[in-house]
């Protein structure tokens, strides 16, 4: 199962500001191991999106 995120950027933990953020570059996608379905274990696939705030200078995942 594959999931994508809802917005382009997401607020700073720190400052939450969003007017700050930019999109640096992307890590390889996370799997995660979720639950089972059906008798299976289900893993969910997360792109791991990198983000920067130039107001706090915090990055984020």
């Amino acid at each position: 199962m594959k999931v994508s995120p809802i917005a382009h950027k997401q607020a700073c933990p720190l400052c939450q500001s969003l007017d700050y953020v930019i999109r640096t570059e992307s890590n390889p996608a996370r799997t995660i191991r979720h639950s089972e379905a059906f008798g299976k274990t289900v893993y969910v696939r997360v792109p791991a999106i990198r983000l920067f705030c130039m107001q706090c200078q915090c990055g984020f995942v």
